[in-house]
């Protein structure tokens, strides 16, 4: 069962009155709605009806500059073995916030600028990169001030 792709599929939703019309007053026509709705290739619907990511994307860090903690944020359009990682001017590695598989959907994380060792990390320019199996590389810039 379900719906088609590509289908138009129209309802139309009325709302009657049974209650009398107020004295001197004529009666309401029925209130008609039509209702329309096409499934068009690469909507997805997740559970509840909220609407899954048609694509993957990470989000600019929030707040940037970091002075304390930034979020940072990615969308996931399908189930994927995904690094969010942090890496400094020179190519290290100095932080992974994540690595492991993940539902599609948004997903959020909170960081609050330590390295790897758990120290923080000293005030410069850093690049949050977000890879994986299903997913394109992708890097934002994000400044941590001390």
């Amino acid at each position: 069962a379900g719906a088609t792709r590509d289908s138009l599929y129209e309802a139309e939703l009325r709302i009657v009155s049974d209650d009398a019309p107020l004295p001197g007053a004529g009666g309401q026509p029925d209130l008609v709605v039509t209702l329309r709705a096409q499934l068009t290739p690469g909507e997805a619907v997740g559970v509840g009806g909220t609407a899954l990511p048609t694509a993957t994307r990470l989000y600019p860090p929030y707040p940037n500059p970091l002075r304390g903690a930034s979020t940072l944020r990615f969308d996931l359009a399908r189930r994927s073995h995904v690094t969010l990682a942090v890496f400094d001017l020179t190519g290290r590695r100095v932080a992974t916030l994540a690595s492991r598989a993940f539902e599609p959907g948004d997903h959020r994380f909170h960081w609050d600028g330590r390295g790897e060792d758990g120290r923080a990390l000293a005030g410069g320019l850093y690049f949050v990169r977000i890879s994986g199996d299903q997913v394109a590389t992708e890097t934002a810039r994000l400044a941590v001030i001390r």
